[in-house]
C-alpha cells in the first residue's frame, strides 16, 4: 500500500513507496577553498593553508571517485571560476590583494574543472562569493544566486541543478523558491518540498568517523529503502580517510548517487 503522508517531502513518499531494500548515499562537498571562510577576516594567512590543504585533498580524491565511477555531488563557489573576482566591491583591500597573489589557489584550473565535468559527478552552485546570506539583503542574496548561475553556465554549458547555502544559513527557502534549483535544506522547521533535500549529516573523521558510519548504518538498515546526504569539504578528509569510508558504505552494499540520478530515479 502506498504511503500518501504529507508531512513528508514529495520525494521522501516516493522513497518509501519503493519496492527495493536500497541503501542510497550522496556523497556532498561544498568547495569554496577558504573563500570568505572562518578565516577570511583577520587572518589570511590560515586562510591561505586552508586552502591549499583543499586543493591537496581534491587532487587525490577526486581520480579515485571518478576513476571507480562513483556519483557524487560539489557545489562550486562561482568565484573560483571568475578570473576577476578579486576586483568586486564587496572584497577589502587586503582580501583583494591576497587573491591577485595567491590567484591560483583560488581559481579553479583546468584539469580540475575537467574532472568536475565528468559524467558521475553533479555539480552545483554554493553562492557566488561564500558571503553569509544571514548577513545579506535579499537583493544581494538573489545577486548570489543569479551571478553563481550565470558563471556555472559558462564553464558548464547548462544550468545547475543543485545548491547549498554558504554556511547551511537557515531561512533561505524563500528566496531559493524563484530558482529552479534542488537545495540543501536547514532542518529548522520549514515544511519540506519537493526540491528541499534534508541537511544530512557532516561527516568527516572527527565528526563522524568510519567506525561511527558503520555503526549508523547499521542501526538504520532496518528502515530500508535508506537515503543518507552526507556533506563536507575537501579539508577534512584526506584521500586514505576517504578510502576508508567508502569501504564501509561497500560493506553495507550501498548504492551511491548524486542529486541528478536519485531524484530521477525516484520520479520513474
Amino acid at each position: 500500500m502506498k504511503e500518501i503522508e504529507t508531512s513528508r517531502s514529495p520525494w521522501e513518499i516516493a522513497l518509501k513507496n519503493r519496492e527495493d531494500k536500497n541503501i542510497y548515499v550522496n556523497l556532498s562537498f561544498d568547495l569554496e577553498l577558504a573563500l570568505n571562510g572562518s578565516f577570511w577576516r583577520g587572518d589570511l594567512k590560515s586562510s591561505l593553508a586552508y586552502s591549499e590543504l583543499a586543493l591537496a585533498n581534491i587532487a587525490d580524491i577526486l581520480p579515485r571517485l571518478n576513476a571507480s565511477h562513483i556519483q557524487y555531488n560539489v557545489q562550486i563557489c562561482g568565484g573560483l571560476l571568475e578570473p576577476d573576482f578579486s576586483s568586486l566591491p564587496f572584497l577589502s583591500a587586503e582580501q583583494g590583494e591576497c587573491l591577485r597573489s595567491n590567484r591560483k589557489m583560488f581559481l579553479l584550473d583546468e584539469s580540475l574543472l575537467n574532472d568536475l565535468k565528468r559524467t558521475n559527478v553533479d555539480a552545483g552552485i554554493h553562492s557566488f562569493s561564500h558571503r553569509d546570506f544571514q548577513k545579506l539583503s535579499r537583493q544581494e542574496i538573489i545577486w548570489e544566486i543569479e551571478k553563481s548561475i550565470e558563471t556555472y553556465r559558462k564553464y558548464f554549458l547548462a544550468p545547475p541543478g543543485f545548491m547549498a547555502f554558504p554556511n547551511n544559513s537557515p531561512d533561505n527557502e524563500n528566496v531559493i523558491s524563484d530558482f529552479s534549483l534542488c537545495y540543501r535544506a536547514n532542518n529548522n522547521g520549514v515544511p519540506p518540498t519537493k526540491r528541499s533535500i534534508p541537511k544530512g549529516l557532516y561527516w568527516h573523521p572527527l565528526s563522524l568517523s568510519p567506525e561511527e558510519l558503520k555503526k549508523l548504518i547499521a542501526a538504520m538498515s532496518g528502515q530500508r529503502p535508506l537515503f543518507l546526504h552526507l556533506w563536507q569539504h575537501f579539508t577534512e578528509t584526506n584521500a586514505e580517510q576517504m578510502q576508508e569510508y567508502l569501504n564501509v558504505l561497500r560493506m553495507f552494499d550501498c548504492r551511491l548517487v548524486n542529486m541528478k540520478s536519485f531524484l530521477s530515479l525516484l520520479s520513474d
